[in-house]
C-alpha cells in the first residue's frame, strides 16, 4: 500500500483512482493489432527528372 500511497501523493490524486486504473488495465484486452491501416500516410513524391546532373 506503501508504493500506491506515494504514487497517489506524487501524481496529486486520490489512491482509489490508481486502483481502479489498475483494476482496468489488468482487465483490459490488449489489441496488439494496432489501430491503423496498411496504406496509410503521406505519399511519397516522385523525384524531378532534372534533379540528376
Amino acid at each position: 500500500m506503501v508504493a500506491l500511497n506515494s504514487i497517489s501523493a506524487l501524481l496529486e490524486c486520490d489512491p482509489k483512482t490508481i486502483r481502479q486504473g489498475k483494476k482496468e488495465l489488468t482487465e483490459l484486452e490488449l489489441d496488439i493489432t494496432g489501430i491503423r491501416q496498411p496504406g496509410g500516410g503521406r505519399k511519397k513524391r516522385p523525384l524531378p527528372l532534372n534533379t540528376v546532373e
